[in-house]
């Protein structure tokens, strides 16, 4: 087997129709390899407007302290914010996966959450279907809807039945 340098000068002489034609055809020939191509091309499309905003909801979820329902809607305003900014239906999506992952974590870790807050995190969760459906989305992303599920189901609440009701609301419609 070549090394990782010898590969790297070999693919750096490929233009840029040959390199595509070679990812494609990789992709082609092995299911992971698909998915592994499909990931690096979507975090390539991620911008340092994103990772901006994910700081901020990283930071505003860090400073919980007891969390309450009203604490979504602030977090609404900053998907909100990003998305007049950005324009982009796709990143808006991240960053709305990105803050549920960053809630759902939050919840696994703190283990006293009321039953609005949960409620209030479900509301979210809808929203984000909604957003995925409404863009054409929604099968395309099924795969990080069920990554968030699994999450969810750690947290040891009721959390999960009632994410996944929702889930399927939208899918098996």
């Amino acid at each position: 087997m070549a090394s990782k340098n010898a590969l790297q000068k070999a693919l750096f002489g490929f233009s840029k129709e040959a390199l595509i034609s070679l990812l494609v055809e990789l992709a082609e020939k092995n299911k992971s390899n698909l998915e592994y191509i499909k990931q690096a091309a979507e975090k390539d499309q991620e911008s340092p407007l994103l990772e901006t905003y994910r700081r901020k909801i990283s930071s505003f979820i860090r400073d919980w302290k007891k969390p309450q329902p009203k604490a979504f809607s602030e977090l609404r305003k900053i998907i909100k914010e990003f998305l007049e900014t950005s324009k982009d239906k796709l990143l808006t999506l991240q960053l709305m996966f990105f803050c549920m992952k960053e809630s759902i974590s939050f919840i696994k870790n703190q283990k006293q959450c009321s039953d609005d807050f949960f409620h209030a995190l479900a509301d979210m969760f809808y929203h984000t279907l909604e957003y995925s459906q409404n863009n054409a989305l929604l099968i395309r992303y099924r795969k990080h809807y069920e990554k968030m599920l699994a999450l969810a189901k750690k947290t040891d609440t009721d959390l999960y039945e009632e994410l996944t009701t929702l889930y399927h609301d939208y899918i098996d419609a």
